[in-house]
């Protein structure tokens, strides 16, 4: 319980009365607590997340879907495509050329922009060595 105490007094400074505004926090506190056992549970699913997407032999990238840009990939993607962390995030997929077939891309796009999920795409990357040599 949270009490709120004001004394009105008159022109000479004498009390007159008091006013107690008596208000139950007991709601906002178990809301606090609930809050701080949200956020707890949260950094340790964050955890749990990066330690997968870090150790994880597949290789993974998260790309933003306005612009394509990578936001971030994993040790598997950089290895199997011959490219340092710094040299993939805020670049996208089309800056590297790192597809084998551009049509490939298109279709992933294409199937994206439909369903927010897309199976079954086989296509072949380029690896960076590989683009290097034609250059």
């Amino acid at each position: 319980m949270k009490l709120t105490v004001s004394i009105q007094r008159d022109h000479e400074g004498k009390s007159l009365h008091y006013i107690t505004v008596a208000q139950d926090i007991n709601a906002r506190k178990s809301a606090e607590e609930q809050l701080a056992h949200a956020l707890e549970a949260l950094r340790a699913n964050e955890g749990r997340y990066r330690t997968t997407f870090e150790m994880s032999t597949e290789a993974i990238c998260i790309n933003r879907l306005s612009d394509g840009l990578y936001v971030d990939a994993n040790k598997a993607f950089l290895d199997t495509l011959g490219y340092e962390k710094h040299e993939v995030i805020g670049h996208s997929s089309i800056e590297l050329s790192i597809w084998a077939d551009p049509a490939a891309r298109l279709r992933m796009a294409e199937a994206l922009r439909t369903s927010p999920i897309c199976h079954n795409l086989e296509t072949k990357f380029k690896r960076r060595t590989e683009q290097r040599s034609g250059d």
